[in-house]
């Protein structure tokens, strides 16, 4: 095998150009079988090589000396125009689909193949480049509908536990609440309340809900300072001294639900009182019946916005660890 030295030889010369920077000639040897000097062409043609990669070499050797080449781009994710970076998850769900396609419409090459390990699997003919795609866009909707029902059990799930342990603590409350004489003080007791909530305060130990019933020109928005002041409101009347709070919100960002025609305010609270013996109505009255309260400029001094905050499904708040929140995706997620 060839073999390419670099030593440095002849005189020190200087140029015009630079005469107190003195130049030394740098000369190339191709050795063939470490002792066997042999000329530039013959050395390119026995290792296959072109004249610039001898360049490169050459040039490495002399600034670097025998150490290995390493490509500038290694450890770097080449980012183009016309290309497009692949997740990792997506490139592992592309992977097991092929697999599996092969497995199962695959036929086998019935010609030699020039490479012993090299093993082709034909597709049939009414399969198309675009008919694979369509049908691995099919599995991924698939496979992300499943996961859909999959996560929608577990909130269930999660939600059903927490109203099951709030309706068993609520004897516990119960005998609390009127041993105070019905002056429960806040996390008095160590028991788990679960509210749930829209724009009507469900508790869900006892089914009881506040609904708010407002005229449009009492109606302050349905951003969170008018969302979060009813929902205020409504743990200040359903409290009874638990330490513990669980809410459970509709998780419909924005929605606007018109769906009902009614002739006056007051013919709505009568609907609303005569339809059940929990459903109670809460009217604003100029501010008697509750206060709007400016809850996103006082919170907005202690808490950072949390970017993408619809993807989020749970938030903890913590008196041991007060201006910090903690958020998940899903209820199994870190």
């Amino acid at each position: 095998m060839g073999q390419l030295t670099n030593t440095r030889g002849g005189d020190a010369t200087t140029s015009s150009r630079f005469p107190k920077k003195e130049r030394l000639n740098q000369r190339n040897f191709y050795i063939f079988e470490y002792k066997k000097p042999i000329c530039q062409e013959t050395f390119l043609n026995m290792l296959g090589i072109s004249q610039k990669y001898l360049k490169n070499l050459k040039k490495h050797l002399t600034t670097k000396g025998l150490s290995t080449r390493i490509h500038g781009n290694t450890g770097k994710i080449p980012i183009r125009k016309t290309k497009m970076v692949i997740d990792r998850k997506v490139k592992k769900s592309v992977k097991n689909f092929i697999e599996k396609l092969a497995e199962t419409h695959g036929l086998p090459n019935p010609g030699r193949s020039k490479r012993a390990n090299n093993i082709t699997i034909f597709l049939p003919t009414e399969m198309s480049y675009a008919s694979v795609r369509r049908d691995f866009l099919a599995s991924r909707a698939e496979n992300d509908k499943l996961k859909q029902l999959n996560y929608d059990k577990l909130e269930r799930d999660y939600y059903n536990s927490n109203t099951k342990k709030a309706r068993k603590d609520r004897e516990k409350v119960d005998k609390n609440y009127f041993r105070k004489q019905d002056k429960a003080k806040y996390c008095s007791v160590n028991a788990t309340a679960h509210y749930s909530f829209d724009w009507s305060q469900n508790n869900e130990s006892n089914g009881e809900q506040i609904n708010y019933v407002l005229d449009e020109n009492e109606l302050l928005d349905k951003g969170i300072n008018g969302t979060l002041s009813l929902v205020f409101n409504g743990i200040k009347q359903f409290n009874k001294g638990e330490k513990h709070l669980k809410l459970t919100c509709d998780n419909a960002v924005g929605q606007n639900k018109n769906n009902s025609t009614v002739y006056s305010k007051e013919d709505f609270v009568k609907v609303v009182e005569e339809s059940s013996s929990l459903n109670k109505v809460q009217c604003y009255k100029s501010g008697q019946g509750f206060q709007y309260y400016d809850i996103k400029g006082t919170l907005g001094n202690y808490f950072v916005k949390l970017s993408n905050i619809g993807k989020y499904h749970h938030f903890l708040f913590e008196k041991s660890n007060l201006g910090m929140v903690k958020v998940k995706e899903f209820v199994d997620r870190e």
